[in-house]
Order: C-alpha cells, then sequence, then structure tokens
C-alpha cells in the first residue's frame, strides 16, 4: 500500500501559512509597518532622489521607476518592484 508524500513544504509556503496563523490569533495587519526597515541590515529605510543613487541602480530601473528609499549603513538601494508589489498584495489581504 502505497502512502502519501510527506514532503516538506517549501520555505515560502510555510512562510505564507505562519502569516495566516499569526493573522488568525491576532489581527496585526492594520499595524503592520512594511518597507521602513533595510531588507539586508534592518537599519530604517529613507526616501532618496534619483541623483542621489543613480550609480547604485541599473539604467532599466531608473527607467521605469521614480520613487526609491536607500540605507544610510549598508547604501542598499529600494524600489516598487515586482517584489514590492507581491509583499503589498499580501499584506493588504489580511487586513
Amino acid at each position: 500500500m502505497k502512502q502519501a508524500s510527506t514532503a516538506p513544504e517549501s520555505a515560502p509556503e510555510r512562510g505564507r501559512e505562519m502569516l495566516d496563523e499569526r493573522h488568525n490569533v491576532r489581527n496585526l495587519a492594520p499595524r503592520v509597518r512594511a518597507f521602513r526597515l533595510c531588507l539586508m541590515c534592518n537599519a530604517p529605510l529613507r526616501p532618496a532622489s534619483l541623483d542621489e543613487i543613480d550609480d547604485r541602480v541599473p539604467e532599466s530601473v531608473r527607467e521605469c521607476h521614480t520613487r526609491f528609499v536607500t540605507c544610510d549603513i549598508c547604501r542598499h538601494v529600494f524600489w516598487e518592484g515586482s517584489h514590492w508589489k507581491r509583499m503589498r498584495e499580501r499584506i493588504d489581504s489580511l487586513a
């Protein structure tokens, strides 16, 4: 007799499951302050002008985006790309 597969969940699947569990325990969505801390070093992010970050982002990004934030500690630059959109949709779905 064949048993059902017990393959482990992928990290993204488990992450989504954990968020759902948290949301069910307490409604955290209204208090989420996403996109305020650097994903690389956890320092606060601040708005940045294109002139300021021009040498740190690909040309294709500079052509498509106008809003940027940067980390003063590790100098990483973030913009509202596909990752941001997916995360925003996920957070909004919890509200």
